[in-house]
């Protein structure tokens, strides 16, 4: 899609990057299907990757931690994971609620801490999991999003992978691996003895990740009335934060595209299928439009300030 700075994040559509291909540390393992994301921080916290026949048609669930770099050239994404891993990840079926209960035993598997203490993926990087090694029997993958390895492994008895956020694994001796598949110990998180707290009944109960491909559709509900409905959502590959909802105006503008940003959103009515935005229909109307193609810096700074709000990039 585009760089949005001189680290080289990039913007993608999320239906865009359904059907890429996901590269695993032992080779492909399966295609990208959807997206769940939280409406707390509008940040994605798994894809969902249809793993084929080799798991019989199973679906399992991948985190962001677990990626590395997006190659729209070749259509695929860097997973810092194995098949076996996979393979004995907690079952997933689809259309099923991503619990709290069921994120716990995924966070555990994998040894991931828990991102509901954190915005997104930026957030968490100021806290350092430091993870070295998971149970026994199997390999330990510690995944750096900020490309550097500093996983250095220690124990006994196999090997810890430490793949930088390019898909590049440098093997450097230790670890116990984890739990028969291994564990993921990211560096790029917060510090563990946060990832193992408890959660209060009502959390868990109140928790809820949302589909991508569910909300598409849903209407938007301006100040004054109803403006389109959503197409689609464009989230960053560094952080997985969602910058934009692509909104079609075609019963007021036919054919007119807009994108609305997350932090303009009031709430959302899920009974209603309703996305609610504290904006008046007129100032969606004379937003720039949106095409493909055209999402560049520019672009978002002349948004910004159409609606005389500060760009998340000077956050």
């Amino acid at each position: 899609m585009m760089n949005t700075d001189a680290k080289s994040k990039m913007l993608h559509k999320a239906d865009t990057l359904s059907g890429y291909n996901l590269r695993g540390i032992d080779g492909d393992i399966g295609s990208i299907k959807e997206f769940y994301f939280d409406d707390s921080h509008w940040t994605i916290r798994y894809l969902v990757a249809d793993a084929g026949n080799w798991l019989f048609g199973r679906e399992v669930l991948i985190s962001p931690h677990s990626l590395g770099a997006v190659n729209s050239a070749e259509e695929y994404i860097a997973v810092n994971l194995t098949e076996k891993q996979m393979e004995n990840s907690p079952t997933f079926n689809s259309g099923q609620t991503v619990s709290r209960q069921f994120e716990d035993e995924y966070n555990i598997y994998y040894g991931l801490p828990t991102y509901w203490n954190g915005k997104d993926m930026s957030d968490n990087r100021a806290r350092d999991t430091d993870m070295n090694a998971g149970g026994n029997g199997g390999r330990s993958v510690g995944s750096s999003i900020t490309g550097d390895n500093m996983m250095t492994g220690s124990g006994n008895g196999g090997w810890a992978n430490s793949p930088n956020i390019a898909g590049d694994m440098n093997r450097v001796q230790g670890g116990n691996g984890g739990n028969g598949a291994g564990a993921i110990g990211s560096s790029v998180t917060e510090d563990m003895s946060m990832g193992r707290e408890s959660t209060p009944n009502q959390q868990i109960r109140d928790h809820q990740l949302h589909n991508t491909s569910d909300v598409s559709g849903y209407d938007i509900e301006a100040i004054d009335g109803e403006i389109g409905d959503v197409k689609d959502f464009i989230f960053e590959d560094e952080t997985w934060a969602i910058r934009y909802l692509i909104v079609d105006t075609g019963g007021w503008l036919p054919g007119k595209k807009v994108l609305i940003s997350p932090e303009w959103i009031e709430r959302v009515s899920w009974d209603e299928s309703k996305v609610f935005v504290n904006l008046t229909r007129d100032a969606i109307e004379r937003s720039p439009e949106f095409t493909e193609g055209m999402l560049s810096r520019d672009y978002e700074t002349g948004l910004y300030k159409h609606y005389n709000r500060e760009g998340y990039w000077n956050e």
